[in-house]
């Protein structure tokens, strides 16, 4: 009778959990036959918490199909990817600049251009120079060659805003190219006058009759170093992705370089990162973004996907906890102002500055590790990122809540997440987490890729 009574009350806890499932996976949206489930990890960081066997069991568990790994020359790559495709998980190698080209040739590095009140411009690789397209392109066949992976990610390909990269070098090739002749950088480009920490940004005060053919210039310059790297890769083996995380601000044009319609014919799918605490907004922003981009480049390349890059943590509070952290040590005596402003404790906007900030309070012992710990991770909520697949499924599923909103939007086919204790040390939590434990769910069994269709 006791056995009975057991099993009994099993079965049911059993079809309580699986209807609970059920409904769960019903609001969140159905599966979807192709469908990106992605993340960005770096393979130090994730092999200093747990073995390579445990981070491909739990990515394989959580019915991921795509990961986006950090490329680093003293890491076990090649063992990682074949791991990882033997579990059905593409690999794709994440790679920035340095990464294609480690050791730039001084001939190719182009110096900082300085006013009397500020530098208003960053080192940075001459992009736009034949040698270093060929250096990067090598690169790339080296790294592909090197490890089975399934395709290349490319990061970081991009300007950082109009005044970088002002050197004599880029002003006479962009004259050479374009036929433009720029007599004072200082006036027809940007006016430098205008360009103070209070003024960047909130106004198009700083913008020089040139400015616009100056932004189209970069861009192009961008594109064709993608389509020298794109083709060099494809000549080594066709069946290898090409892949971008770009930015996603309104003006990327303008300010990065990035211009969706251009990369486009050189790729399989962008990854949008769409971080959308980053930009004060919520997951249904950071969908209907992705969405425009995914019109502008499909428009160009009809083959091209676009996954959303969604970060899982939250910017808005990590900067609210650093900044109540910082006024209480300063009124307890243990930060003076000087140390405040020398290390820019109250001055960042971006995650990594944070972090950086984290780091160094820290360092200096004003917090512990502990807390540490959850600053480099600070979790939004479960239903943000829920809205977010929910949202990403609507655009091709018209009977969830939302699908009319999205009518006529370019599709969303994937998301690749994004989370610090991917990226940064110091976190005792795992690779995935327990986040994607709650979305498995809504990822009942493994998905094709849309760009393998």
């Amino acid at each position: 009778m006791y056995r009975t009574h057991t099993a009994v009350l099993l079965g049911m806890l059993i079809l309580t959990t699986s209807l609970c499932t059920f409904a769960f996976a019903q609001e969140i949206g159905p599966d979807v036959e192709y469908e990106a489930r992605g993340v960005w990890i770096t393979l130090s960081l994730a092999l200093s918490k747990q073995t390579l066997p445990e981070i491909v069991n739990q990515l394989h568990q959580h019915n991921l199909n795509l990961v986006l790994v950090s490329y680093q020359a003293d890491q076990p790559m090649k063992e990682f990817a074949e791991a990882c495709r033997q579990a059905g998980i593409e690999v794709h190698i994440w790679v920035v600049p340095r990464s294609l080209v480690p050791e730039c040739p001084d001939e190719l590095k182009l110096h900082a251009y300085s006013t009397k009140a500020k530098d208003f411009t960053a080192l940075r690789p001459a992009f736009f120079m034949e040698g270093y397209k060929q250096l990067a392109a090598a690169g790339a066949v080296e790294i592909v060659g090197a490890i089975p992976c399934d395709g290349l990610h490319l990061d970081g390909v991009r300007y950082g805003v109009p005044w970088t990269n002002l050197s004599p070098e880029a002003i006479a090739q962009f004259a050479k190219d374009t036929g433009t002749e720029i007599k004072d950088i200082r006036t027809d480009i940007i006016k430098v006058d205008s360009l103070r920490p209070d003024n960047v940004g909130k106004s198009r005060e700083w913008a020089g009759p040139h400015l616009t053919a100056w932004a189209r210039w970069r861009c192009q310059v961008v594109a064709d170093l993608f389509g020298a790297v794109a083709q060099a890769v494809k000549a080594t083996d066709p069946r290898l992705s090409m892949s971008n995380a770009c930015m996603t601000d309104w003006g990327s044009g303008l300010y990065y370089g990035v211009d969706y319609a251009l990369l486009a014919p050189h790729l399989d799918f962008f990854t949008p990162m769409a971080y959308y605490n980053r930009y004060g907004k919520n997951a249904a922003w950071s969908i209907r973004r992705c969405q425009q981009i995914a019109i502008q480049a499909q428009a160009a390349n009809p083959n091209c996907r676009v996954y959303a890059g969604v970060a899982t943590y939250s910017h808005s509070c990590c900067r609210t906890w650093i900044v109540q952290v910082v006024r209480e040590a300063r009124e307890a005596g243990k930060l003076t102002a000087e140390e405040v402003t020398e290390n820019e404790l109250m001055s960042y906007g971006t995650g990594p500055q944070m972090l950086q900030s984290a780091s160094w309070l820290y360092r200096k012992g004003i917090i512990s590790t502990d807390t540490y710990a959850r600053m480099l991770n600070v979790i939004i909520t479960d239903e943000e990122i829920m809205q977010a697949v929910r949202l990403m499924r609507a655009g091709r599923d018209t009977s969830l809540p939302g699908a009319d909103e999205y009518e006529g939007e370019g599709p969303v086919e994937g998301i690749v997440f994004f989370r610090y204790h991917c990226m940064f040390p110091d976190n005792t939590e795992a690779v995935v987490g327990n986040l994607w434990d709650k979305l498995r769910p809504a990822f009942p069994k493994p998905a094709g890729l849309p760009h393998r269709q």
